[in-house]
């Protein structure tokens, strides 16, 4: 088996970087990863002694840095929207990403009667989640069946803009938790991150507004 030189490796790893960026959904993660690559190559062909190689990536790297810039530095904008259950739109929604919610959130059987609660995460404009549940008045919570963020914002601030905007709003109404079942590892850490907490029966968590 040839030996491997230190500077293939580094050559190697940078590769590896830039395919696995290639595959992410994430915009700041891609870029982030994309940049670790993009430095590894810029190594690699100074050390090989190829500028075209070395100074392609430098300019690459210098890309990655400006639009990650961008991205943390300008402010978003988000909104949260009362949608009808039966709107059009919605509908087209869920049947268009309902093989990553039954992968995420597996005990969403789809729309039912008792879901009085639906509403839409705009972000930048554009629809970035939807939040859809029922409101159980003997407990002053409201359940949610369905918190799903598209695949290009599940990075937590949707998330986080949604229930501090709920928990403004909801204490209108004299809901004082809201309440969810996780089913994923994934929607865990993701409850975890906006401020659930398990019960103590373990089928549900709670966030107290």
């Amino acid at each position: 088996m040839p030996e491997i030189s230190g500077y293939e490796l580094i050559g190697y790893l940078a590769s590896v970087l830039v395919a696995v960026s290639l595959m992410m959904v994430r915009i700041v993660r891609l870029r982030i990863v994309n940049l670790c690559g993009a430095i590894g190559f810029a190594v690699y062909g100074w050390l090989i002694g190829s500028l075209p190689v070395a100074g392609m990536n430098a300019f690459i790297v210098c890309i990655n840095c400006y639009h990650l810039w961008r991205l943390t530095s300008v402010k978003e904008a988000f909104s949260v929207v009362k949608i009808q259950k039966n709107d059009p739109y919605l509908l087209e929604m869920l049947k268009h990403f309902a093989a990553d919610i039954a992968h995420e959130q597996p005990h969403f059987k789809g729309l039912r009667e008792d879901m009085q609660f639906t509403r839409l995460v705009i972000r930048n404009g554009r629809p970035a989640g939807v939040l859809i549940g029922n409101f159980d008045g003997d407990r002053g919570c409201l359940r949610i069946d369905l918190d799903y963020a598209l695949p290009e914002y599940k990075d937590f601030a949707t998330g986080r803009f949604l229930f501090e905007t709920l928990s403004q709003t909801l204490a209108i109404d004299k809901v004082v938790a809201i309440a969810t079942a996780p089913s994923h590892p994934l929607h865990t850490k993701y409850l975890h991150k906006m401020g659930f907490r398990a019960e103590s029966s373990g089928n549900y968590w709670k966030r107290d507004l």
